[in-house]
């Protein structure tokens, strides 16, 4: 079961590609029976996925304590 957290503290730009990957961990983390949530996005990426809709897809949390505890 996957457990996976990304953190995009250090992330001010994702482009097409990028988004692409995200929802493709996403869907190997579901496969796999795991669970995957994203934290720390800057208010521009956070706007950009609620825009694109995918933040109804993603767990987004705050910060990276919050993310892991939704994992585990």
């Amino acid at each position: 079961h996957w457990r996976l957290v990304i953190d995009m503290s250090h992330v001010a730009f994702v482009a097409s590609a990028g988004l692409g990957a995200l929802v493709s961990a996403h869907n190997s983390a579901k496969s796999a029976k795991g669970k995957m949530a994203v934290c720390n996005l800057q208010p521009d990426l956070l706007q950009m996925l609620q825009l694109t809709r995918l933040d109804k897809l993603f767990v987004i949390k705050p910060d990276r304590e919050a993310a892991v505890k939704v994992v585990r």
